[in-house]
């Protein structure tokens, strides 16, 4: 007779349930590395779970050990806004107004491991990382382009708000230390602890723009206000009155820049794994509790604007130069401070809750959901996959995700790996082979070496560090999760 399943039933449906409220509570947005969040064989996986250890002691390759470059946009693609009609490309000026989302954020990644290493120690897996990484994240509201399009006219009476419309750019450097170990026979858990020296950063905060139009008479009356904070070697031009007039980058020391630790920050991220019920294990990890305090190059910007237009009059059509006198006044619009003082930026949170079933000993089908934090917004996503083991040399990995509000996203991951290296790629959306129609371009690839495993009597016996058969340490990990024959 067969083994009762309803219980193991009832908890992944109620563990869905909860993912599905999560998702549910706040707008769809989305981000990257779904299909890579499973690939546990690979030691850069850790990246996403600390709780996560390597199945062998290993040493990345510089640079090539980890590469990961990520482009996402939750609002449009390129020809979803330049269609081509007739042979031409034209803007869409429709599906600006009516497609966007109240809130849409476009950034931009890359991320390299300059060195990684890890091994294990007693019943710890402890990581060393240096890695390098740059990004930049642009949020805009709906109305940056319905407001152009339409004009003032549907405000007539109302005022119309472009806020939040806002940058944040940034390079750091960053070192970690991580361990993962066994917290009860069935839970493990890992704790990453990151310095972080920031390079570069400009970014904005109290962004806030208002058009009103007059009902009666059409005037209309502008005010804005933000802060702009940035860490660069800039060079401001200002005139007589002390309104800047040019800001541009100065000749960049790049060995300065590089060698600079004067911009400090911390972080740490939490992981877990969990295997105590039949087939199923549950995963969860978050990612990004950190900041970086910029103490070098400091430019602060407060701006704050006030201009009202009220029409032409018969004095303005004698004028000979009106555009430019319209010029001036807007310029003269913009009252500007200048200070030099420190400010602190928060990294992105990110949190991935999971869960895999054991379908059979070489294949786990996997349900992952993954919010995003910036700005005071959450961004979720949400990703069903396949992963599963050929043989000890291959494993292959399928996705399939909703993010950045579109479900055309087919991910594909690999490993390949012998006892001495492996090789690994993953990307969250192949469609991105056509970029012109993606929203969502990703993807991670690198090569490792592994240089051996805890037990050497156990390793020659025949045990692989693919599988981690050859681990002394590990085998329990195995065992727990059901990878091994009992």
């Amino acid at each position: 007779m067969g083994r009762d399943l309803r219980p193991v039933y009832r908890k992944l449906w109620l563990l869905l349930v909860v993912m599905a409220l999560l998702s549910g509570l706040v707008p769809a947005r989305a981000q990257q590395d779904h299909t890579f969040y499973f690939m546990s064989q690979v030691p850069q996986s850790a990246h996403l779970n600390p709780a996560y250890p390597s199945p062998c002691a290993y040493l990345g390759l510089p640079v090539l050990s980890s590469l990961h470059a990520n482009l996402s946009n939750t609002g449009f693609s390129y020809n979803q806004i330049f269609p081509e009609r007739d042979g031409v490309r034209v803007v869409d000026f429709q599906y600006l107004t009516e497609g966007l989302h109240t809130f849409d954020l476009l950034s931009a990644r890359l991320h390299t491991d300059l060195l990684s290493v890890g091994v294990p120690w007693g019943e710890n897996f402890i990581t060393f990382r240096i890695s390098e990484k740059a990004g930049a994240m642009v949020h805009y509201p709906k109305t940056l382009f319905s407001l152009p399009w339409e004009g003032n006219r549907p405000y007539a009476g109302q005022t119309a708000s472009i806020d939040r419309m806002g940058v944040q750019l940034q390079h750091y450097r960053e070192f970690s230390l991580a361990a993962s170990r066994w917290l009860t026979d069935d839970l493990r858990g890992g704790i990453r602890l990151r310095l972080l020296f920031g390079k570069m950063n400009v970014s904005t905060t109290d962004e806030s723009f208002e058009l009103a139009t007059r009902g009666s008479n059409y005037h209309i009356l502008t005010r804005g206000n933000y802060r702009l904070n940035a860490s660069l070697p800039v060079r401001l031009t200002t005139n007589a009155s002390g309104f800047v007039t040019r800001a541009r980058l100065e000749d960049v020391g790049w060995s300065k820049y590089f060698f600079n630790g004067k911009n400090p920050g911390a972080g740490v991220d939490l992981g877990v794994v969990y295997s105590g019920l039949e087939d199923v294990t549950l995963y969860g990890s978050l990612l990004n509790l950190g900041m970086i305090r910029w103490t070098t190059q400091v430019n602060n910007f407060e701006v704050d604007h006030r201009f009202a237009f009220e029409g032409l009059s018969e004095d303005d059509l004698d004028v000979d130069d009106y555009a430019g006198m319209m010029r001036d006044s807007v310029e003269n619009s913009f009252q500007v401070n200048r200070s030099g003082s420190s400010y602190t930026t928060f990294l992105p949170i990110h949190t991935y809750l999971g869960l895999t079933y054991q379908v059979n000993d070489y294949m786990k089908a996997g349900v992952l959901q993954h919010n995003l934090l910036h700005k005071w917004r959450i961004y979720p996503s949400f990703t069903l996959s396949l992963n599963t083991r050929v043989n000890k040399n291959l494993s292959l990995h399928a996705s399939y995700s909703w993010q950045s509000y579109s479900f055309r996203n087919l991910g594909a991951g690999l490993s390949i790996q012998s006892n001495r290296w492996q090789l690994y790629a993953a990307a969250d959306n192949l469609l991105a082979f056509r970029p012109l129609d993606a929203r969502n371009i990703h993807f991670r690839a690198g090569i490792n070496i592994f240089l051996g495993c805890g037990n050497k009597k156990v390793h020659q016996g025949g045990g692989h560090p693919a599988q981690g058969a050859g681990c002394y340490w590990i085998r329990r990990r195995q065992a727990n999760e059901k990878l091994l024959p009992q």
